[in-house]
């Protein structure tokens, strides 16, 4: 191992040991320490936060935003996309950054477009006809990054 790997694999497994959450503090004031309890207390606190046990009908806000859009764009918006457009859409992503919840980038699929394609045209297509999405597809990654030096509170 040269000095310049060893020197990064160092920092790495320094800061992975400063980015790792050792145990949380409840809003009850009990501690967690294993894995996955901490695991469940995080997914209880950003559901809470995330989540309203009596949503209130809040539309009608939309009355004071003037329109902006007119009939022709949404028309457009809204009008089933073609194979091109869709394959525009996917070569216009940088293709080997954040892979999609199917672990692969989208260099994957603009490499192999002529396989996939009719798959990904299809579920495009589905969407648009039925306004159902896979819940995998809109799927996010949360991660975790400590700002201060032992977090104690979820």
């Amino acid at each position: 191992m040269d000095n310049n790997s060893k020197y990064f694999h160092i920092r790495a497994n320094q800061r992975r040991v400063r980015n790792k959450i050792e145990s949380l503090q409840a809003p009850d004031e009990s501690w967690y320490q294993d894995r996955t309890s901490i695991e469940q207390l995080l997914v209880y606190h950003f559901k809470n936060i995330s989540s309203t046990s009596n949503p209130v009908d809040s539309y009608h806000f939309l009355e004071h935003i003037p329109a902006c859009i007119n009939q022709h764009d949404n028309n457009a918006l809204i009008s089933v996309p073609y194979e091109q457009e869709i394959y525009k859409s996917l070569i216009s992503m940088d293709p080997w950054r954040s892979p999609g919840p199917d672990g692969f980038p989208p260099g994957f699929y603009q490499t192999q477009w002529k396989v996939v394609k009719d798959n990904i045209c299809k579920m495009v297509h589905d969407f648009f006809h039925s306004g159902h999405l896979l819940k995998k597809i809109n799927n996010t990654r949360v991660t975790l990054i400590p700002k201060v030096n032992s977090p104690q509170k979820s």
